[in-house]
């Protein structure tokens, strides 16, 4: 969960970037490491979903 809430963190932070002090370079950088968090969150898919189940129940 924590990698999801860092995902999450690192998207809101995309989503400000226009209208926050964040230049161009930054905010590119800033969709690189998202993007790189989403991707390794697809690689260890099957451990998150079964966190996922445990935070369900």
């Amino acid at each position: 969960m924590a990698r999801v809430r860092r995902i999450r963190g690192q998207l809101a932070a995309v989503e400000r970037a226009p209208d926050g002090d964040l230049g161009c370079a930054e905010a590119l950088q800033t969709v690189t490491f998202a993007r790189g968090a989403l991707d390794g969150l697809m690689r260890g898919s099957s451990r998150v979903i079964s966190g996922w189940s445990a935070v369900a129940s």
